[in-house]
């Protein structure tokens, strides 16, 4: 069994998108497994952060449509032949062409550039013939372009893809739509002559296809599923626990940098009140002072209107009522005084 992703696991648009890439690559070497395609968006935190992060993981990046120095992006390779019992598969992988487009500058390298799938997978075919007995594309690109490709080149057995077009199961699909909420897995009907396998994106479904080879030497597709992960799939211990101690380190780190925060800020207006004469000093002193006292007595009458409130929502609405008549005989009762007084 291999286990491979077509790419674009870094697509994420939350705050806590680097700590959700973490958390992906470690998940997937729990899980073992076997070769990760490098989408556009899986570079959006550089070249740097693939290169630190494989040396944490098990599983090789693969892209045959890129073009650099091997000392500058030294994590990914073009291909990767993987045995399973006697079988020898090659896994080869490919991105939009016009993929950096997409990324912010500081992500960019401008010593990898992205070549033409056609012309990458052109070069890299020619590396693997011989040494396989399959041959899987893993793409990152839309369906209709993986069709094109798997036309092109007759030496791919099988294309793996993920997106959202609902007809990219294969060149025809399962109308059953029993299975769709329930966590189970759905089969898809299989053409002879499908090459282009596509599942839905965002992590909600497993991909399952089972391939033998035939005594003439082709390959037969004899089971192409999807399960879909929902509540019915058991969490898994040790990931579990990987995202709880992330997550709270997360947070941990938030707190200390709004500590320094704090504390830089401080120190810079002491810094800045040295540099004042005593007069100056004393002078804002006097006027922060001024503001303080002001915004307390804000607060305190604030405090006090709230707590009055309080207690007149505690009420009877009958006393509620005769509150306001009592306090304005007590007013009208203050004024004669003052008159008489006159």
């Amino acid at each position: 069994m291999l286990l491979i992703d077509c790419g674009g696991i870094f697509a994420d648009d939350s705050k806590d998108k680097l700590m959700r890439a973490d958390i992906s690559l470690q998940a997937m070497n729990i899980m073992r497994y076997d070769a990760m395609n490098i989408g556009s968006m899986d570079f959006i935190f550089g070249t740097e952060y693939l290169d630190k992060r494989s040396s944490e993981i098990s599983f090789p990046y693969i892209s045959s449509n890129l073009e650099f120095d091997p000392k500058d992006f030294p994590s990914v390779s073009p291909y990767v032949i993987k045995k399973v019992g006697k079988i020898k598969i090659a896994i080869l992988g490919v991105l939009p062409e016009d993929g950096f487009d997409k990324l912010p500058a500081n992500a960019r390298n401008e010593k990898i550039r992205i070549i033409s799938p056609e012309k990458g997978l052109a070069e890299v075919l020619k590396q693997v013939k011989g040494k396989s007995d399959i041959v899987v594309l893993l793409s990152n690109l839309d369906y209709d372009s993986n069709i094109a490709l798997s036309k092109q080149f007759e030496s791919i057995d099988i294309v793996l893809s993920s997106g959202n077009n609902s007809s990219c199961h294969d060149h025809g699909e399962d109308k059953d739509k029993g299975n769709k909420d329930k966590g189970e897995g759905k089969d898809n009907k299989i053409s002879e002559t499908a090459k282009v396998f596509q599942i839905p994106t965002q992590g909600k479904y497993i991909g399952q296809l089972q391939v033998s080879i035939k005594e003439n030497g082709g390959i037969e597709v004899t089971m192409n599923k999807q399960i879909k992960l929902g509540n019915s799939v058991p969490a898994n211990k040790r990931i579990t626990e990987i995202i709880n101690a992330r997550v709270a380190k997360t947070w941990s780190d938030k707190r200390q940098e709004a500590r320094k925060k704090a504390f830089d800020k401080m120190h810079e207006e002491l810094r800045e009140g040295l540099k004042q004469t005593p007069e100056e000093f004393f002078k804002k002193y006097q006027k922060e002072r001024e503001q303080y006292n002001k915004n307390s007595l804000r607060k305190k009458a604030f405090g006090k209107k709230h707590e009055e409130l309080m207690k007149g929502l505690k009420q009877h609405p009958e006393e509620s009522s005769r509150k306001p008549q009592k306090e304005q005989e007590q007013y009208n009762k203050n004024s004669k005084q003052g008159g008489d007084s006159k």
